[in-house]
C-alpha cells in the first residue's frame, strides 16, 4: 500500500511541476495562481492532514518558483496582482495564526537562498535579487539583504572579516517606489519607514542574532578591523558598522519600550 502511495505522490508532484513549469513560461499565471489560492483555502483548515498536504504542495509550488521566477515573461504582473498578498512575508502575516501560507513561503525560502548565499561568486544573483525583494515587500531590499548576507553567510575564527572579504551576490537593487509628497523630505520619510520596517522583520526572525549584546560586540569587532582606504571591503566594512549601530539603536528603542 505504501508503495502505491509513494509512487502516486511522486506522478502527482511531477504532474504540478509541470504544469507550474508551463504556467510560468507559456503566460498563463493568472489563471494558475488564481487556481492554487482557492486549492489552498479550501483545503489550509479542514484538518491537520490537510495542513500537511498544503505544505507539500507549496515545498513544490516554490522549488519550481524560485528557479522560473526571474526569467518568467509575467513576473512583474505575478509579483504586483497573481502572487497574493497573504503569501508574502511581512510581520503582520507571520503572526496571524490562520496563515500558514507565509510561513512555508518563509521556510522554503530559508532554505533556497542560504545556498545560492554560501555559493556566491562575484557575478550578481538577479533571481536572488528578484525574490528577496518582491517575497519581503515592506522591507528596504538593499537593507535587507545586507541582513541576510551576514545571517546565512559561512564564516571562520572572525565572523565578520569573513562576511567582508565574501562576494555580496544580491541587494543591489532596490524597489522602485512612486512618491506622493512634495520633496525630499517625503521621500526621506519613507525610506525611514522602509528602514524601521526592516529592523523589525529582521528582530521578529532573528532576535537572538540581533540582540543588544551581540550588536555590541558586532561593532566592536567592525571598528577594529582594517582595510585599505577607498578598498571594497573598507566600504562593507563602513556599511555593516552602520547598519549595526542603527540596528541597536532600534532594538535599544523597542526593549525600553516593550520593559
Amino acid at each position: 500500500i505504501w508503495g502505491i502511495y509513494g509512487e502516486l505522490s511522486r506522478t502527482l508532484d511531477s504532474i504540478f511541476r509541470q504544469i507550474e513549469t508551463r504556467s510560468l513560461k507559456e503566460r498563463a499565471s493568472f489563471s494558475f495562481f488564481e487556481g492554487l489560492k482557492k486549492h489552498a483555502e479550501k483545503y489550509k483548515n479542514e484538518s491537520v492532514s490537510a495542513r500537511f498536504y498544503i505544505e507539500s504542495l507549496f515545498n513544490t509550488f516554490y522549488q519550481v518558483f524560485f528557479q522560473l521566477i526571474y526569467d518568467t515573461p509575467e513576473r512583474f504582473d505575478i509579483w504586483n496582482h497573481y502572487f497574493p498578498n497573504e503569501w508574502k512575508v511581512t510581520k503582520s502575516n507571520l503572526q496571524n495564526p490562520e496563515n500558514i501560507t507565509t510561513r512555508i513561503a518563509l521556510k522554503n525560502f530559508f532554505e533556497w537562498a542560504p545556498k545560492r548565499i554560501w555559493k556566491s561568486k562575484e557575478e550578481k544573483d538577479f533571481s536572488l535579487n528578484d525574490v528577496s525583494s518582491n517575497l519581503f515587500p515592506e522591507v528596504d531590499p538593499i537593507l535587507w539583504a545586507k541582513m541576510l548576507i551576514f545571517i546565512f553567510s559561512p564564516y571562520g575564527e572572525n565572523r565578520l572579516r569573513s562576511v567582508i572579504q565574501k562576494p555580496w551576490n544580491f541587494g543591489f537593487i532596490g524597489r522602485v517606489k512612486v512618491y506622493f509628497g512634495d520633496g525630499e523630505e517625503d521621500i526621506r520619510k519613507e525610506y525611514e519607514e522602509d528602514e524601521i520596517r526592516t529592523f523589525e522583520l529582521a528582530y521578529f526572525l532573528f532576535k537572538k542574532e540581533f540582540s543588544m549584546i551581540n550588536l555590541k560586540s558586532y561593532i566592536e569587532t567592525l571598528e577594529k578591523l582594517s582595510f585599505p582606504e577607498e578598498s571594497e571591503e573598507e566600504r562593507k566594512r563602513l556599511i555593516l558598522l552602520s547598519l549595526f549601530t542603527k540596528m541597536l539603536s532600534f532594538v535599544a528603542n523597542t526593549e525600553q519600550t516593550n520593559t
